[in-house]
């Protein structure tokens, strides 16, 4: 069933039915009461042209001893008798007079007739007999009234008229009011619309603001000049839920950036104990190898702090710091090497595969991109079996970069292939002595979900996981190189 659904046209149409509703009711009640007035004038009149005839009926007897209408229904007596049919007869069914517009037709015989103390009989009458007198269809409105002379038999007196006025008063009522109807939907349709058009332009004007805000300028409010209250009070509503969207965003932008500084001072202390230490034991190979790790683990580290940072404040919009060409044949290499200390204990073998000679260039952040493959590939490594490989197979396809990361190990349930970008769910299984939160593939959705790309999941026939990435080599909507 076709139903409107833009909330104008939905405002329109309820507004117009309700109006509608409200017109046809009204005129079908005028139509009613009008149609019963003309009806009850149209029969008042013939009750009292009956009145005037059975009087005239009664003088005549009292001079000439007949029962007798007809000089006294001429046209030039004055009585009102012209444009109905008459005729007089007795109880009994004979014929007295009748009217000369009859001819040879007589009025009919009511099924009871009335006695004199009762009211005059009015029924309508319709037949062949009224169609040889009007024509087909056609209709009269029959009055039948009984009268008692004192000393003679008593008579009953029929009026009729053409019912011909009432239909076409009626029927130009019914007009009207049609017409009436039909102007009023047609004015409320257009007083509906425009309506309609005033509240969906308020509405649409706050939506329009509400999508321009961005966690990139988080200040912009909602502003609405309209007189509708609602709308103003909706405004209201929404700028304020704006302020404490933005106080929780900053409040969370000042967390992340202590909590970054609090493990990059650790960080780097540690560092400089380590150089200390290798300074003061130059011919200890060991202090200098321990060094060397340090010194890796500790870069390997302050670099993740600056990447989660930058990460969580571009969470809801474009990152602060502008987009660099990127090479990711770079970023993949720096990947699976900082990835190699992860994967040596179990053996893992990491197989890197690169374009032979092309080098693609990315419009993004190259930190960003290094830590989100890092995830990738550290989420392999804990799912592969020991001394298992771990591919990564960077390739480009119609101006895109894809990059695949496969493991042979056991898979991820089905019913955790749905949820398992969204935070804090891990496939890992019990048995599996490997740590970790769950944050790192919903890390690297949120990545590349910045720069333009799609990441999808899915487990190999063969066994093992395989995780796609695609990214646009050229630049992502709302970023630039400046």
């Amino acid at each position: 069933m076709w139903y409107p659904k833009g909330i104008a046209s939905r405002l329109a149409l309820a507004v117009l039915a309700a109006f509608g509703l409200i017109q046809v009711v009204l005129c079908a009640l005028v139509l009613i009461v009008r149609e019963g007035e003309v009806r009850r004038d149209f029969d008042e009149r013939l009750v009292l042209r009956a009145s005037s005839a059975m009087d005239a009926v009664e003088t005549a007897f009292l001079r000439t001893g007949q029962l007798s209408l007809a000089q006294r229904a001429s046209p030039t007596s004055g009585l009102a008798l012209t444009g109905v049919y008459w005729q007089l007869r007795r109880p009994d069914g004979a014929i007295l007079e009748h009217s000369s517009n009859l001819g040879e037709s007589t009025l009919p015989e009511p099924a009871a007739e009335p006695t004199r103390e009762e009211a005059p009989a009015l029924t309508t009458w319709r037949g062949p007999a009224v169609d040889a007198l009007l024509g087909r269809g056609g209709a009269m409105r029959l009055l039948t009234v009984r009268n008692d002379i004192d000393g003679e038999e008593a008579f009953v007196l029929q009026v009729a008229r053409d019912l011909e006025p009432v239909t076409t008063s009626i029927r130009s009522l019914r007009r009207v009011l049609l017409l009436t109807v039909a102007l009023g939907l047609v004015l409320s349709g257009i007083a509906a619309w425009v309506l309609a058009q005033r509240v969906q332009r308020g509405i649409v004007s706050i939506m329009r603001q509400a999508q321009g805000i961005t966690a990139g300028d988080p200040q912009r409010r909602i502003a609405h000049a309209g007189g509708e209250g609602e709308l103003r009070q909706l405004a209201a509503s929404l700028n304020s839920m704006l302020d404490g969207l933005e106080h929780a965003m900053r409040s969370r932008e000042q967390f992340v950036a202590d909590v970054s500084h609090e493990l990059k001072a650790p960080l780097t202390a540690l560092a400089a104990e380590a150089r200390m230490m290798a300074a003061a034991s130059r011919t200890s190979d060991i202090c200098r190898q321990l060094d060397t790790a340090v010194q890796s683990v500790v870069g390997t580290l302050t670099g993740t702090a600056d990447a989660l940072l930058m990460l969580a404040r571009c969470a809801e919009g474009p990152v602060a710091t502008p987009a660099a060409q990127v090479s990711l044949n770079e970023v993949v290499t720096d990947a699976v090497a900082h990835c190699l200390a992860h994967a040596r204990p179990r053996g893992v073998r990491l197989i890197p595969i690169l374009p032979d000679a092309l080098d693609p260039l990315l419009a993004g952040h190259a930190d960003l991109l290094r830590v989100m493959l890092e995830n990738l590939v550290r989420n392999a490594i804990d799912h592969s079996p020991e001394g298992g490989p771990v591919h990564v197979v960077f390739q480009t396809k119609d101006s895109r970069a894809e990059i695949a990361v496969t493991d042979t190990g056991p898979g991820v349930p089905e019913e955790l292939i749905s949820r398992v970008f969204d935070r804090f769910v891990t496939a890992r299984p019990p048995a599996m002595h490997t740590y970790g939160h769950g944050l790192g593939l919903a890390i690297a959705k949120r990545v590349v979900d910045l720069h333009g790309g799609t990441i999808r999941l899915a487990n190999r026939p063969a066994g093992g996981c395989e995780v796609v990435v695609v990214l646009p080599l050229e630049p992502p909507n709302g970023e630039s190189g400046t």
